[in-house]
């Protein structure tokens, strides 16, 4: 999820990048079990303008989103792929492609990121680097490290936690019907620090398993709840008055799979809606 979150970024791009390796040392690190079973997937989804604002020069927008989840027992490993058209009112229409990478050790240490963006055929810019949790007395921090698009090093103070914990981390509070919470979570990729997210869980409908009828690997039987969630960077949460910079909406099942996924941007709003899905081979974990 996510960035975006589900770690959802929205901005284009195509990245060539080598999946990141873990070390034999991760391995030995890897839990053997967990309270939250994310499935390894690749879900696609169609992208497109759902509503607009009358001053938004945003005509339309298609395209897809293809997202994939892998565990490989010492982490897990995210790709978002986003190839997608935009059309406006008062210049030519811009072909916008995405590719983010991650991964995230399941002890929650530590994690790898990387993003490129191309849009109109030129590439924008790369953005690669890796993050360390840190603790000093009671202190606890992120040390980032950026390698793309040129060599920084920041602090970010505060009980943080990365993407994937923060995805298990709604699924925790979910099943212990928490309504209302927020965390800090680091992702890395856009440089904004530290990212609030703000989530209101309700109950989804228990008699919809549209998705788990059309799609092989649902489970109908999986617990799932409807989560909107705004994200907040620090600086924008204080400029802007307590305005998220954007604000999702979904259906989350406990498997971690997203369905029926609105994303606000408040001058217009995205739909993504799932139509293809694939459970990918877990290998067996020692």
């Amino acid at each position: 999820m996510t960035y975006k979150t589900l770690c959802i970024l929205f901005c284009g791009a195509l990245l060539s990048v080598t999946s990141f390796k873990p070390s034999s040392d991760l391995y030995a690190q890897a839990a053997v079990s967990d309270d939250v079973e994310l499935l390894s997937h690749k879900a696609v989804y169609d992208v497109s303008l759902s509503e607009t604002k009358p001053s938004s020069t945003i005509t339309s927008i298609k395209g897809q989103m293809v997202y994939t989840l892998n565990y490989d027992c010492a982490a897990w490993n995210t790709i978002y792929d986003f190839d997608l058209v935009y059309h406006f009112s008062d210049k030519p229409s811009a072909h916008v492609k995405t590719q983010t990478v991650t991964y995230e050790p399941v002890n929650g240490e530590k994690y790898n990121f990387a993003m490129n963006h191309i849009i109109a055929g030129k590439k924008i810019e790369a953005m690669r680097g890796h993050a360390q949790k840190e603790q000093s007395g009671g202190s606890k921090s992120i040390r980032a490290t950026y390698t793309k698009p040129d060599a920084l090093q920041e602090i970010y103070e505060g009980d943080l936690i990365f993407p994937t914990e923060h995805s298990k981390s709604v699924i925790r509070r979910a099943r212990a019907d928490k309504r209302f919470f927020s965390l800090d979570v680091f992702d890395g990729l856009e440089r904004k620090g530290v990212t609030t997210i703000s989530t209101l869980i309700s109950q989804a409908d228990p008699n919809d398993n549209a998705m788990a009828t059309r799609f092989e690997g649902i489970d109908e039987s999986a617990e799932k709840w409807r989560v909107n969630m705004a994200y907040f960077t620090k600086s924008a949460k204080s400029a802007n008055r307590g305005m998220s910079d954007y604000e999702l909406s979904a259906t989350l099942y406990e498997t971690g799979v997203l369905s029926d996924i609105r994303l606000n941007y408040h001058d217009y709003v995205l739909k993504q809606d799932l139509v293809d899905f694939t459970v990918l081979e877990t290998p067996h974990c020692p």
